[in-house]
């Protein structure tokens, strides 16, 4: 399951605490709109900001499930409790952020260190101009079509910055919490994890209503119009058997076979709640041998279609995966622990009047 915590869509501001003047590629400076305030947070004496610019971001990404991109919808009177749960899906995903900042913090990591703020103008960098290793296509060095990228994801610069700061803190909790023992490889400082726990409690994790096996099957959204990728599914759903959707979804697809024909495993905390929350919600409704609609996943490189097919947990499937099944259960304690602090981020909530007064109908990039 760590291959699906990945760089995760998740935003947040304050991008003048890492401007280097040395940097290949110099931050592009928030507008002063972007910049306002529209929500405060505080925990533990730690005070946490949702901008306009991350406000947008997330309306964005979210508004088409209510208006269908009609704009206009959020004038109407149908538009109030539409209105409520969307910022409340916001709200949810910025506390998300918050949460796992806080957490780095109180576990020793610095999300802010002079070593993050290398490794995001690394990663821009290389987003500009390409990778030796071929893992970014990157831009040709045109640092514009860089940016116009980013603007094509609802996102600026700040957001996009802060969303590598937010991934590598959210890699560095999952570190602490999972050891960095690797058997097959081990080195003089491989440490062991903080979590305690039995293979009794893995196995209750497996059996119980807060776990999903699924077959994981992506499409990649960049080149294939979301009308094709649902034609796709369409045809999963409609095969007769189980085996014939999965080589289906093979044929079609360009989701790695084993995930789909073996499937993996969701908790509800397992994957981060700021990108995956309705994999979760889908994974954990759906009935044996159901199919889900198309789950649109975006994130800092990619942009895709998922679709999950219901598998049953089987006792073979257990044994036969154990340790890929303890990781996802050591994620969901993870998940906990970020769910918790979430929890108590959000019953501090103090809206501003910019907040109050956001006009919705006119909200764009």
């Amino acid at each position: 399951m760590k291959k699906l915590i990945a760089i995760i869509l998740i935003l947040c501001s304050c991008l003048s605490l890492f401007a280097c003047g040395d940097e290949k590629y110099p931050p592009a400076p928030s507008t002063d709109e972007e910049a306002e305030v529209m929500m405060t947070f505080s925990y533990e004496d730690e005070k946490y900001e949702i901008k306009y610019e991350l406000y947008r971001a997330l309306f964005l990404n979210l508004s088409g499930e209510y208006d269908g991109g009609n704009r206009d919808f959020w004038k109407s009177d149908a538009a109030s409790v539409a209105k409520a749960d969307i910022n409340e899906r916001i709200i949810s995903l910025a506390a998300d952020i918050f949460a796992t900042l806080h957490i780095a913090k109180a576990i020793g990591f610095n999300p802010y260190s002079k070593d993050v703020n290398e490794q995001i103008s690394e990663y821009v960098e290389n987003s500009v101009d390409g990778s030796d290793d071929g893992e970014f296509e990157g831009f040709g060095g045109d640092y514009d079509a860089y940016l116009a990228s980013l603007k094509a994801k609802n996102m600026n610069y700040s957001v996009q910055t802060l969303l590598l700061r937010y991934s590598i803190a959210y890699d560095a909790v999952i570190e602490y919490y999972t050891g960095t023992v690797d058997s097959e490889n081990p080195t003089t400082d491989m440490e062991s994890g903080s979590l305690e726990f039995t293979k009794g409690d893995v196995r209750a994790f497996y059996d119980g209503e807060l776990s999903a096996r699924v077959s994981l099957i992506v499409i990649n959204s960049t080149y294939i119009p979301k009308e094709t990728a649902a034609a796709r599914r369409d045809a999963i759903a409609s095969a007769p058997t189980r085996d014939e959707a999965l080589a289906k979804a093979i044929q079609l697809t360009s989701g790695t076979p084993s995930d789909i024909l073996d499937g993996v495993v969701i908790g509800k905390h397992s994957l981060d709640a700021a990108y995956y929350s309705k994999v979760t919600s889908t994974a954990l409704e759906l009935e044996v041998d159901e199919v889900s609609e198309l789950i649109e996943v975006i994130s800092a490189d990619t942009s895709e279609y998922w679709i999950l097919y219901k598998l049953d947990k089987t006792e073979e499937y257990f044994n036969e995966n154990y340790d890929a099944i303890e990781d996802v259960y050591i994620s969901e304690r993870i998940g906990e622990i970020i769910e918790n602090a979430k929890s108590e981020i959000i019953k501090s909530k103090s809206a501003k009047a910019a907040f109050e007064e956001l006009d919705l109908s006119g909200i764009s990039m």
